[in-house]
């Protein structure tokens, strides 16, 4: 795959994303529907590439190739990535399929942890929620954050005490890198429940935000039984 399709800053995703559509094949002037969603990179196979996601909660797993490989060097195999595609004549959003079209950009990846509170509730720096939503066992966020020029430390924590209730509650938790101001990006990420989430036990998650945007939108519930 090209290099100008693939975006270094996850703040930018979107933006250089659609600069950078001029890289694949004319479409002869036609506008073309573009489809934005996070997924797991599964490495190359010869001079393909492959993704796996779910469009949302608890739809099907899908697979999409690319005609182009990505760099292992910059990108692992397993590690969560923002796709920005079109789909060819005949087929959905929800099918697998080869991709003539594609951009990918890094994301912040990171995964839950369960730890002690010690009684009381984790400190976390406010956080300007745009989007946050569960595909699969992966909580994935689209948010307003200062800029900085390393990745960000976003994560989610549960307290050991109720880490095997039922719907626990889960704290997004983020970490300011600087005191000094500066200007908001988009950022995004996706956060890996692994494990917990598989757990039978387990009928879903609240996660708590400090969300600077919303304040009166501070609690999202993901059950399992979401479609």
């Amino acid at each position: 795959m090209k290099f100008c399709d693939f975006i270094r800053s996850a703040s930018a995703a979107l933006a250089l994303s659609l600069m950078s559509w001029g890289c694949s094949d004319d479409n002869g002037g036609m506008s073309t529907e573009r489809y934005m969603n996070f997924a797991t990179f599964e490495g190359n196979e010869g001079s393909t590439s492959r993704y796996t996601l779910q469009i949302i909660n608890d739809s099907p797993l899908i697979t999409l190739t690319y005609g182009a490989t990505l760099d292992e060097s910059q990108v692992k195999k397993g590690e969560r990535v923002m796709l920005i595609y079109s789909l060819p004549d005949g087929m959905t959003v929800n099918d697998s399929g080869r991709l003539t079209r594609l951009s990918v950009g890094k994301v912040v990846n990171s995964s839950l942890e369960v730890g002690s509170f010690d009684g009381e509730s984790p400190r976390s720096d406010a956080v300007g929620v745009q989007a946050l939503y569960r595909t699969g066992r992966y909580v994935n966020l689209q948010a307003q954050l200062p800029y900085y020029s390393e990745s960000c430390k976003i994560g989610l924590k549960v307290d050991g005490a109720e880490a095997e209730a039922p719907i626990p509650t889960a704290y997004l938790i983020y970490e300011r890198q600087a005191d000094t101001p500066t200007f908001d990006r988009t950022t995004y990420a996706s956060i890996d429940m692994g494990q917990f989430w598989m757990r039978e036990t387990l009928k879903g998650i609240k996660i708590v935000v400090e969300n600077s945007l919303d304040p009166s939108k501070l609690e999202f519930l993901f059950l399992k039984s979401d479609k």
